[in-house]
């Protein structure tokens, strides 16, 4: 009788992307005023190496209150990231990309199947990392 192994964790992959649009979408229910409005934002932008060929990204980030899993949707014709934030994380990354202070993001996943895959982590700064800022964008 023959065992079977069991499976390795899925390879993590890391890429860092270049911020070049910000969309913030807002929609207030008309029909319960007592619900919350539909607050996301997207961001698009450039991913430093490709996935699978392609290097166009959009995070698509919403605000939630319940625990849900982050993934990538789809890789073409674009990398489509869906995350789903705790209002105190979104509403930061929110200001930060309203006040023009997001450029950069990373992204920590698992190797892609059928155009899907997990999200371990994301990230969103000013600078790109490993860069030192410059003399012109001094830190507060």
């Amino acid at each position: 009788m023959s065992r079977r192994r069991r499976s390795e964790p899925a390879d993590v992959l890391y890429r860092e992307a270049a911020i070049a649009a910000v969309a913030p979408v807002v929609q207030p229910s008309c029909t319960d005023s007592t619900s919350e409005p539909l607050v996301e934002l997207e961001l698009r932008g450039t991913l430093d190496e490709p996935i699978r060929e392609v290097r166009a990204v959009v995070f698509r980030l919403s605000r939630t209150r319940e625990r849900r899993f982050s993934f990538i949707d789809r890789v073409r014709p674009y990398v489509d990231v869906v995350a789903h934030l705790p209002p105190e994380s979104f509403d930061y990354v929110w200001s930060l990309a309203l006040s023009g202070h997001l450029r950069y993001a990373s992204i920590h996943f698992a190797k892609p199947h059928r155009g899907r895959a997990s999200v371990q982590g994301l990230s969103f700064y000013k600078e790109q990392e490993g860069t030192e800022p410059s003399q012109a964008d001094p830190a507060p």
